[in-house]
């Protein structure tokens, strides 16, 4: 059989994905049959584990939905139909983890398949944005932290907004630069992260952002220097 695949749509290898980002789903009522819009957080299509299957599918590359449906059955004790993949596939698009790349043109029949993909290579999940120290309960937070350190002998804060910077600076400068490295890395070498699961890739992503912040001090040291009173 004679096909090709017409890619349109080429994934950056990094996306960063964080606790504040959220997408509408529609929803029916099972009682009443009506249909309402609700806000879900990424996070939870992450973790949800009728959903997840399709994202570890997704790594070898872009796969039409009966390809996606073949792999997904390998993998779970209930196999799924056609209509259900399509659905959870549509729900990770919705989200912005699963994106169409192209389509797969049979020549001898004339005819396509749309492909999917992954937005990204590597999912970056960061559990707070920048934004949320900003918010009330970034707030209480901070004033929690800072209650804690008033008490702890060795830390004496200058202020509480000296933390919030504090917090705010090194948490933009290690995402940046964790980013930078899975970048510069999968380009050498994108096979490094083929097979890899999203909590093998979490749990990495911790440990390089504390060599990250090790490896520079500078990303701290004005900061940590302004707010810790010797």
């Amino acid at each position: 059989m004679a096909t090709q695949n017409v890619i349109t749509y080429s994934p950056p290898f990094v996306k960063i994905i964080t606790g504040e980002d959220e997408f509408e789903e529609v929803i029916k009522d099972p009682k009443s049959g009506e249909e309402k819009k609700v806000k879900r957080k990424v996070y939870d299509l992450l973790n949800d584990k009728k959903l997840f299957p399709i994202i570890n599918i997704l790594r070898s590359g872009p796969l039409t939905i009966k390809e996606i449906r073949a792999g997904y059955n390998l993998l779970v004790e209930k196999p799924k139909n056609e209509m259900t993949i399509y659905r959870y596939v549509k729900l990770l698009e919705k989200g912005g983890l699963v994106s169409q790349a192209g389509r797969r043109v049979d020549m001898a029949k004339n005819a396509t398949e749309i492909l999917y993909s992954r937005t990204g290579t590597v999912f970056y999940t960061i559990d707070l944005s920048r934004k949320y120290w900003e918010t009330d309960a970034g707030n209480e937070i901070i004033d929690f932290v800072s209650s804690i350190l008033k008490i702890y002998p060795k830390f004496k804060l200058s202020s509480e907004d000296c933390l919030r910077g504090l917090i705010i600076g090194i948490f933009t400068k290690v995402v940046n630069e964790v980013s930078t490295i899975l970048e510069e890395t999968g380009e050498k070498n994108p096979d490094l992260f083929t097979g890899k699961t999203y909590v093998e890739m979490s749990k990495a992503i911790d440990i390089l952002q504390i060599f990250a912040l090790l490896a520079n001090p500078e990303f701290y040291e004005d900061e940590w220097n302004k707010c810790v009173i010797d």
